[in-house]
């Protein structure tokens, strides 16, 4: 791909992923509830309430996000973050 070796399909899959172009979030939940809210459905529920709150916290430094933690989401009616934040909180979901 572009001049360089591809990696090994398994490979590839297992070290990427697919966000989709439109984000599907909650206009009026902060950073950190939305991230909060999909760790109750992607993570395990054995793991302690405590753990996935690390997790998101942790999460929200990984993606830079600590700035723009306590901000809505927004929308086309509601200021909010920015479409790179947007796009990381996507990510975020997803990871």
């Amino acid at each position: 791909l572009n001049g360089e070796k591809v990696l090994q399909s398994r490979l590839l899959k297992v070290i990427s992923a697919y966000v989709m172009q439109d984000d599907l979030l909650f206009p009026m939940l902060t950073v950190k509830e939305t991230l909060t809210f999909a760790s109750e459905f992607r993570l395990p529920r054995s793991l302690p309430k405590s753990k996935k709150i690390e997790r998101v916290e942790s999460l929200i430094d990984q993606l830079g996000l600590r700035n723009a933690a306590d901000t809505i989401i927004g929308d086309e009616g509601h200021r909010g973050v920015s479409g790179g934040e947007r796009r990381r909180v996507s990510i975020g979901i997803d990871i």
